[in-house]
């Protein structure tokens, strides 16, 4: 009985691994903007890690979205025009062979504290 739950545990881990390894799909990006802040949602079917950093001269902040592809709608934008301080512009694209990359481009100083 042991080895059984043993290989069944066994399983699961391998199949849990296999999953966490398959590269993620990005296949939507959508915001809202009311005027005091802009929410932006990125929907992907895997879970993964990303790494965020800013940029000055514009201020950007820039998501990098590791292990990932870039799976959009045929008709949809990559580069998207908000018109708000906070966010003037979010771009979307496959930086990489296994990154997406968002860049937000904002007209105010993004407080990276």
């Amino acid at each position: 009985m042991k080895q059984i739950i043993l290989c069944l545990l066994f399983m699961l881990f391998i199949s849990a691994t296999a999953e966490a390894a398959r590269p993620a799909s990005v296949q939507s990006l959508r915001y809202s903007n009311d005027g005091e802040k802009v929410r932006i949602v990125l929907d992907v079917t895997n879970e993964t890690d990303f790494r965020e950093s800013y940029l000055e001269n514009p201020s950007r902040l820039i998501v990098d979205i590791e292990n990932a592809t870039l799976n959009l709608p045929k008709d949809a934008q990559k580069d998207i025009l908000v018109g708000s301080p906070l966010a003037n512009r979010i771009r979307i694209g496959q930086f990489q062979s296994n990154i997406v990359r968002v860049v937000v481009e904002s007209s105010s100083e993004i407080n990276t504290e």
